[in-house]
């Protein structure tokens, strides 16, 4: 790592000494001098009030997802929602030729989960499971708490936060 850091030392404090040279411009390849484009060491954008916008400009990074969307809402003083599981398939290898699914039926959430069975016999030989289906009630304490969220407010969308 010593040797990287030296190496690139170097080679910036060559391009400093060379301010002329820049990316490639009239290179020498086998004795022909060949011009090429040169590329601009400014950035894209002139401040970070274009790229991210003035509200955003300066902000922290979020370091815990889940507090700063869900913030507003108080999920501990709600029953919880009823779930049940419709049934399983199987068994399966995890190999990714099934499609996990997930819809909203009827005022119910659902989705399909992979459960791991190879716990069954010491975690050896290759990942075998059940695809299992579960539905939970879309209970109103629930829905209302959840509108209540910065996440909810600002119209964030699931699938981005779980790319």
């Amino acid at each position: 790592m010593n040797t990287f850091i030296a190496i690139f030392a170097i080679f910036v404090a060559f391009c400093e000494a060379k301010p002329n040279m820049g990316y490639y411009k009239n290179m020498d390849v086998d004795g022909v001098e060949a011009t090429k484009p040169v590329k601009s060491l400014e950035p894209e954008y002139e401040s970070d009030d274009d790229y991210f916008g003035a509200e955003g400009a300066g902000a922290a990074a979020i370091s815990n997802p889940a507090a700063t969307y869900l913030e507003g809402a108080d999920f501990e003083k709600i029953e919880a929602p009823k779930c049940q599981m419709l049934g399983c398939t199987g068994p399966i290898p995890n190999d990714g030729s099934y499609a996990i699914l997930s819809a909203s039926i009827d005022g119910k959430a659902c989705n399909q989960m992979f459960v791991p069975m190879n716990g069954c016999v010491d975690n050896k030989g290759y990942p075998m499971g059940m695809l299992c289906s579960i539905c939970c009630d879309c209970a109103n304490s629930f829905t209302n708490e959840m509108k209540k969220t910065f996440g909810y407010k600002q119209e964030i969308k699931t699938e981005s936060l779980l790319a």
